[in-house]
Order: C-alpha cells, then sequence, then structure tokens
C-alpha cells in the first residue's frame, strides 16, 4: 500500500503554518543525517523553498494546472 493518499489526506487537514512546520521538519531531519545521498544543491533548494513560503513570496501551482502540464 502507497503511503501516497495517506499523506495527501493528512496534509489536507493541516493549515498553511502546519505545513510550513512539517516541510522545515523535514528539512532538519535531511540535514542531520549523516551520509544522506541529499546534496548540498538540494537542501540549499529546500531551504530557498522554506524561506519563500515564510516571507509570503512563494508561488503556488494548482494540481489541476499541475495535470494539464503533464498531458501536454
Amino acid at each position: 500500500m502507497s503511503i501516497k493518499p495517506i499523506i495527501e489526506k493528512e496534509l489536507a487537514k493541516m493549515s498553511r503554518a502546519e505545513r510550513l512546520f512539517l516541510a522545515q521538519y523535514i528539512i532538519e531531519s535531511l540535514r542531520e543525517e549523516e551520509g544522506d545521498d541529499v546534496s548540498h544543491e538540494q537542501l540549499a533548494e529546500l531551504s530557498r523553498r522554506s524561506q519563500s513560503l515564510r516571507n509570503g513570496t512563494a508561488e503556488f501551482v494548482s494540481w489541476e494546472e499541475i495535470k494539464s502540464g503533464l498531458k501536454k
């Protein structure tokens, strides 16, 4: 069984602030792992995105827009 539907269901219940906290928690957990396979560039991008969420400059794309782009 895929965990994706469970995560999506739980995320739908969370506020924006709660999702931001979760994203930051995940980023920090990745930084703390030794011997991980996450590059410094990936961590930097995650940090940049997290910062854009915090300061309100993040641009969001709806799931419908994503699906539409995949069909092209």
